[in-house]
């Protein structure tokens, strides 16, 4: 047990509960369609049902709810990673989820530079679940989605 708290107690220490990084100036105004791509989740998280395809499925469709397109080219795209800890002789699951806008960037210099899949925008966090409520994980990824959503909303109404 002990180890167990030591474990999560690491965990805690060196990532932030939940945070967002955004670059300066407004990475979403005009993005009008963004491509999704899901990383297969830790095998824990799989053997509960919770597939990538699901997850792909899940995002692309909260994406098109708020009016984003969602293209099947590579351009834009909103990554999502999810990452898990099951410390041994532990029922808790601790997981960080992070969503992630990639986008090309062209630098401002003399030649300019253009850089293809920066990070312009992320939000992500780590949480906890007992074993047995793995699917919340889904509902976890949902709401970093429409903190992308909410973000690209305000960014993009009219003032």
């Amino acid at each position: 047990m002990k180890k167990t708290i030591m474990s999560i107690a690491a965990i805690l220490l060196f990532y932030p509960v939940s945070m967002a990084q955004v670059l300066p100036g407004s990475p979403l105004k005009g993005l009008t369609e963004v491509m999704v791509i899901v990383e297969d989740p830790p095998l824990e998280v799989a053997r509960e049902g919770i597939t990538r395809d699901q997850l792909q499925k899940d995002v692309e469709l909260q994406l098109k709810q708020a009016g984003i397109n969602v293209p099947k080219e590579l351009g834009s795209f909103l990554h999502v990673n999810i990452l898990g800890l099951k410390p041994a002789n532990c029922q808790i699951y601790a997981f960080h989820i992070e969503v992630t806008l990639r986008q090309t960037v062209i630098l401002d210099r003399e030649p300019p530079s253009k850089l293809d899949k920066c990070a312009t925008w992320k939000i992500g966090g780590i949480s906890f679940v007992e074993m047995a409520n793995l699917s919340k994980i889904r509902e976890e990824v949902k709401f970093y989605v429409d903190g992308f959503i909410n973000t690209w909303r305000f960014e993009n109404s009219k003032k």
